[in-house]
């Protein structure tokens, strides 16, 4: 998804229509998911916050994520791996409450 968001198709009302209709279908479970993942990115210090929100908001690879946060492109790879282990704990936590 990531490689390909920056294609712009552009699609005809019909398709509009279809895709809207599939994500009025969207279950409750998966909305919750996406719930737990705002609280648990909420929970992140500031450094992961900003580390996550460069690599999947601004779509960062990790060696330019590097340059921006002072660390070597492994230790942002590493600390990404971290982070969505913690938000993985911080989400069963969640769900335990």
């Amino acid at each position: 998804m990531r490689r390909c968001h920056r294609d712009r198709h552009v699609f005809d009302d019909d398709v509009v229509s279809q895709l809207a209709l599939v994500f009025d279908t969207v279950s409750s479970e998966q909305m919750d998911a996406l719930s737990y993942l705002r609280e648990c990115f909420g929970r992140l210090d500031g450094r992961a916050r900003k580390m996550c929100e460069l690599r999947y908001v601004q779509d960062l690879k990790p060696a330019a994520i590097a340059e921006s946060v002072g660390m070597t492109a492994n230790s942002v790879a590493k600390a990404l791996q971290r982070i969505r282990v913690t938000i993985g704990d911080l989400r069963i936590i969640s769900i335990g409450n």
